[in-house]
């Protein structure tokens, strides 16, 4: 089976900059202060408000491992958003990870260039990718009219051959507590994509700031966690992706 690991950034236009009745629609059900402040800083992960500024894919050597742990080893690509300029070939962080030249271009470019380069995968792999990146991937599709090359939301009891998210995986479909990519990576020994001093929440002041390689480096880095933790889920529960 053919693998490709996923995860996107995403950066949203100022709150101030929204119209007034949008703005006043997203702090509708706010009821206190802190949370129209919460609110604010959001806009980057509703896609008529936001952008994709990064795109990075993984390609592992081994789509089926047999092991719990082992070497990173594959090939890695960014898509990146050069609105705010271009970025320098990355250097590659670990010695068996192949980083292509990166690729950039505009919003649209980028999705273009990205459907097309998932279309012979059989499975994509996330974290939280049914919940986040899948959704805002298919919705800029739509406000740009780029087609997609397929199905990213698959029925999600039946869909795991498709679109294998580890978020979903590790709740068992939400009966278990929720907790993100970083505390997973930090429990089993994986890549902490924070490690290098930028989070998530971060990358929309990284984004006005043209600090776009820095963004693509964390980007990278998570979708390398995610690789290692869907390569320990697979060993240890082999039923649920297929290979036992």
């Amino acid at each position: 089976m053919k693998c490709i690991v996923l995860d996107i950034e995403t950066a949203g236009v100022p709150f101030e900059e929204l119209s007034v009745s949008t703005r006043e629609y997203l702090l509708r059900w706010n009821q206190t202060t802190a949370e129209q402040e919460e609110t604010k800083k959001k806009t980057g992960l509703w896609a008529p408000f936001g952008e994709i500024v990064s795109i990075a894919l993984f390609k592992p050597d081994d789509s089926a491992p047999r092991t719990a742990a082992g070497e990173l080893a594959g090939e890695a690509t960014i898509i990146y958003n050069d609105s705010s300029g271009s970025i320098p070939a990355l250097p590659s962080p670990y010695p068996g990870v192949r980083l292509r030249e990166p690729i950039g271009g505009s919003e649209q470019v980028m999705l273009e260039t990205f459907w097309k380069g998932i279309a012979a995968y059989d499975r994509i792999i996330t974290f939280n990718g049914r919940g986040f990146d899948a959704p805002f991937l298919l919705q800029r599709s739509v406000i740009h009219g780029v087609k997609a090359s397929r199905d990213l939301m698959p029925s999600r009891f039946y869909g795991l051959k498709s679109h294998f998210d580890l978020l979903e995986v590790l709740t068992f479909f939400s009966a278990s507590r929720r907790f993100n990519l970083e505390t997973w990576a930090e429990a089993v020994g994986a890549i902490n994509p924070k490690d290098e001093g930028i989070t998530g929440a971060e990358v929309a002041a990284y984004w006005r700031e043209g600090r776009i390689a820095e963004i693509a480096a964390y980007n990278l880095r998570d979708v390398l966690a995610t690789w290692q933790l869907y390569r320990r889920v697979n060993f240890t529960m082999p039923w649920l992706t297929g290979s036992g």
